[in-house]
Parts: structure tokens; C-alpha cells; sequence
């Protein structure tokens, strides 16, 4: 059984290793967000909302990575530190970011039916309610030096990630069973599919084995921190890499004047029926 801080360290290192990836991916899709598919001159068309959420998203996982940074360094010298609970609300707030937008693409791929998302709208409600409880908590744990609702963040904890993965299974199967109803291109077809489903099965996965740790009474806390810290740095990655996939799609079905995949973005345009013209919105 190692020490918390043994732990501590183990997952900033991973936690790091996985941030220096994450950088990565955010600078090259950056490129594709706001410069032209060919050189860099600046687009005329940026999409300035998926830019913004791109770049809150990098704010966040960098100050999620200062906090646990300083987190390790406490724990070296203190101890368990209440600091933590700080990194746990920037996490849910990413989280609630990367749901938002996840059910914002299964609206416009369901021609903005809120009859579709009305359930999925009440799970994210009930995150956000969550984050609003937990800074609360958090206040008074910074306050107070100590773990005064330790037990019950983590059972609150385990009710949000139980809703983000219900967000998550539900929006990206009725975004792909929309997309396979629509009749468009086999090869478009494959690709959009792919695209949502593994994007989809990602968020899942990680959010699956960061439940289960928590949640079993006995799990070492290696376990925990680990994967917490896989979590949310992979998240980071999954949706830069999503925009990357279709940006370099999008370059190359306009250099054969094929269709593209702008509803896995933002696009303000409805899944489409007409093969002539059809646009992928993840």
C-alpha cells in the first residue's frame, strides 16, 4: 500500500505526461480553427463558438493542472491539503462544458428537437446544480483547512458522474441513430459514425473506471487519483482530436468538391437528407 503522497506523485506524472499531450493537440487544432485549411491565413468564417469553447476548455485543464501541481507539492510537505476540492470543481466544470456541447450537437442533429434532449437537459441540470453545492462545500473546506464534507463530495460525486455517463451513452447513440437513418453517403456515413462513437465510447470509458474507483469503499487511493487523472486530460484530447478529424476532412472533401462534416462542430445547419449537399455536425 504506498503513502498518498507516493500516489500524489504517481498521478501528477501521468497527469502531466497526458497535459503535454493535450497541448499538443489544442495548438494543432487551433490551426485548423482559425487559420485556412492551406497556409495560414486567417479565416473569414471562424466559428467563434467552438473557438471559445475550445479555448475555455484549455483554461480550465491548465489551471486543473496548477492546482493538482500545487496539490502534490502540499501533500509532500502537509499531507492530505482541502486544496483538492478546488481541482474537483474545475473538473466538473469541464465536464458540464464537454456535456453541454454534446447535447448541443444531438439538438441540431435532431432539427433542434428539444423533445429529444429534455431528459438529457435535466441530467446536466442536476451537474450544475452539483458544481453550485460543491463550491459552496468547497469554501467552507478552504476555510476550515479539512475535509469537512469529504464523504459527502464523494457521494455527490458519484451521482454526477452516473448523470455524465448517461449523457453521454444516450446523445451519442441518438446522434448516430439519427445519422444512420438520414440517407447519406456510405463513406460519410462510416466516417461521421466513427467519429461520434468513438468520441462517445471515450468519455464513457474514462468516466466509468474514475466511478468505479470511487465508489468501491476499499479501492486504494492510487486507484482514485490515477484514474482521475487520466480522465479529464483524455477528455481534453477527445474533443480537439474530434475537431482535428473533421477539419481534415472537410480540407480534403473540398479539394475533391465532396460533401463535408460541419455538423460534428457548431454548425447551425440540420443533419442533411440531400446527398447533393450534405454537411457532418459532430
Amino acid at each position: 500500500m504506498i503513502s498518498y503522497t507516493e500516489a500524489s506523485t504517481i498521478a501528477i506524472t501521468l497527469r502531466a505526461t497526458l497535459f503535454g499531450i493535450y497541448m499538443s493537440t489544442f495548438f494543432y487544432c487551433l490551426r485548423w480553427l482559425v487559420f485556412m485549411d492551406e497556409g495560414w491565413t486567417r479565416r473569414k468564417d471562424i466559428k467563434w463558438g467552438i473557438l471559445t469553447v475550445t479555448l475555455a476548455i484549455f483554461a480550465l485543464l491548465t489551471a486543473d493542472f496548477g492546482i493538482n501541481l500545487k496539490g502534490t507539492l502540499l501533500s509532500a510537505a502537509e499531507g492530505f491539503h482541502s486544496w483538492s476540492v478546488l481541482s474537483l470543481i474545475v473538473e466538473t466544470l469541464i465536464t458540464i462544458i464537454i456535456d453541454s456541447v454534446l447535447i448541443y450537437r444531438c439538438w441540431i442533429v435532431w432539427n433542434k428537437s428539444w423533445r429529444i434532449v429534455s431528459g438529457l437537459l435535466l441530467l446536466l441540470l442536476c451537474n450544475i446544480v452539483f458544481l453550485a453545492v460543491l463550491t459552496y462545500w468547497g469554501i467552507l473546506e478552504l476555510e476550515a483547512e479539512e475535509g469537512l464534507f469529504h464523504v459527502e463530495i464523494i457521494h455527490l460525486h458519484e451521482v454526477s458522474l452516473t448523470c455524465t455517463i448517461v449523457i453521454d451513452v444516450c446523445a451519442t447513440s441518438a446522434i448516430i441513430w439519427q445519422i444512420q437513418r438520414n440517407g447519406i453517403t456510405q463513406h460519410l456515413l462510416h466516417f461521421a459514425t466513427r467519429v461520434v462513437a468513438e468520441s462517445g465510447l471515450s468519455y464513457t470509458l474514462t468516466s466509468l473506471m474514475f466511478l468505479c474507483a470511487i465508489s468501491i469503499d476499499d479501492a486504494p487511493v492510487d486507484l482514485r487519483m490515477i484514474t482521475q487523472a487520466i480522465r479529464y486530460p483524455i477528455t481534453g484530447i477527445t474533443f480537439n482530436v474530434i475537431l482535428i478529424r473533421v477539419a481534415h476532412h472537410r480540407a480534403d472533401e473540398n479539394t475533391r468538391r465532396g460533401p463535408s462534416l460541419e455538423f460534428i462542430t457548431f454548425a447551425e445547419n440540420n443533419l442533411p437528407n440531400d446527398s447533393e449537399s450534405q454537411s457532418c455536425p459532430v
